[in-house]
């Protein structure tokens, strides 16, 4: 994870980071977190984004690895519309008619599958219900359709893609499904002759559905979807958690031509600092919990909260006490990228694309006849340019309070864009 100086003058309220065991110092700067552990920038804040506009009347689609019934994408209640799960025999769908959840589809066992798309969906589409709004995703008033792709030993197969883009074809005029968002990815790269998620990908664009696909983490060339000509693929930045684009670098994220020889990604956002809910049940949530305890308990009740829990912790702990315990605490916190009890900070294109997805939930908010291609052209034409990298290499750079200020316009027959 990368790491730079901490801008103290950003703090706020007097906040400082936790002391901790030869680590460096956090970037994070702002934070109104109740009991926080480090001060975090909210993802509207980071984005400088429209606050007026928040996905209103608009469906967007996430298909990924798995759900919980967090409140932060249950509330406000009757958004989520459904929740089906593919890729294995009969697509098995849970329609949550008047917005009431009788039950929810997945089951207890294993929580560390749902976790991905539980974050994911937040970090787009969350109302920050657990932290009072101040985390909330760029769209949180969008309905949701949640599509469960069904994975082994946490890897999704290219087969179970399709079928979860298959049926989202099949249902969108039904959910009126507007936005796609895919943080997940394909075996190997294609062409679109040879794609059948690409070629998906091109009948719903066709369909009126936007496509947003997140390109991936590390080196080499980008694989379906995210290779597909239609869709917004999106790599990652690190803005230092700075509002001094001078500060900005990549992320490091796959790209390149694709085999089609269309560039790749067609844009950056943030993809590192992004505060999102930890999942109930998780072992991250198990211990963010117990070291919210620990953080404010006396040296007593420390002990007897170690002794009672102490699977959930480093073995370190248990001998630990006074100061040593102390910085301790303060490096578990730091390891699990805890924000507050309720939220972590995450990492890699999987959260930079619902950042996307969620600003053109908010374009489509304001001007809802621009058609998926118009969307992704006033997307990148609204998009700053910035130079990153030793050669200075033009990067378009996510920019959502233009993006939604350039889709007014268009749908008013003006331009803001110069």
């Amino acid at each position: 994870m990368a790491t730079s100086r901490v801008h103290r003058r950003r703090l706020r309220g007097g906040l400082k980071p936790p002391p901790g065991v030869g680590l460096p110092p956090l970037p994070f700067r702002g934070g109104e977190s109740e009991t926080p552990f480090f001060p975090a920038l909210s993802i509207v804040e980071r984005l400088g984004a429209d606050q007026d506009a928040q996905g209103r009347g608009v469906t967007i689609a996430f298909l990924d690895s798995g759900f919980s019934d967090h409140r932060d994408l249950l509330y406000p209640p009757g958004r989520i519309l459904v929740h089906a799960t593919t890729g294995r025999g009969v697509p098995v769908e849970r329609v949550f008619e008047a917005g009431w959840i009788d039950g929810w589809p997945e089951g207890p066992a294993d929580p560390d599958l749902r976790w991905h798309g539980t974050m994911v969906a937040a970090v787009g589409a969350g109302s920050g219900l657990s932290s009072h709004g101040r985390f909330r995703g760029l769209a949180p008033a969008a309905r949701l359709v949640l599509v469960r792709v069904p994975n082994s030993r946490h890897r999704i197969k290219a087969g179970e893609v399709r079928q979860g883009l298959q049926w989202i074809l099949r249902n969108r005029s039904r959910f009126d499904i507007r936005v796609v968002n895919l943080s997940i990815g394909g075996d190997v790269a294609e062409s679109l002759a040879e794609s059948p998620i690409d070629q998906l990908v091109t009948a719903l664009t066709d369909a009126g559905v936007v496509v947003v696909a997140a390109a991936g983490n590390g080196m080499g060339g980008v694989v379906p979807p995210a290779s597909a000509r239609d869709a917004i693929t999106v790599g990652g930045l690190n803005d230092q958690n700075h509002d001094d684009p001078k500060q900005f670098e990549r992320w490091p994220s796959r790209g390149g031509p694709t085999l089609d020889r269309i560039a790749k990604p067609d844009l950056v956002a943030p993809s590192v600092w992004l505060p999102a809910p930890t999942v109930a049940g998780t072992k991250v949530a198990l211990q963010a919990t117990l070291l919210t305890m620990l953080r404010a308990a006396s040296p007593t009740t420390r002990a007897l909260l170690i002794k009672e829990h102490r699977r959930l912790l480093p073995k370190t702990f248990v001998a630990a006490r006074g100061d040593r315990l102390t910085a301790l605490i303060a490096r578990r916190i730091r390891e699990l990228k805890l924000v507050d009890e309720h939220y972590q900070h995450v990492d890699g294109t999987s959260f930079a694309a619902p950042l996307v997805s969620g600003t053109i939930a908010q374009m489509i908010e304001v001007a809802p006849k621009l058609s998926p291609r118009e969307l992704k052209l006033v997307l990148l034409a609204s998009a700053k340019t910035l130079p990153m990298g030793a050669e200075g290499q033009l990067v378009k750079v996510l920019d959502p309070a233009r993006a939604v200020a350039a889709a007014r316009a268009s749908a008013s027959g003006l331009s803001t864009l110069g």
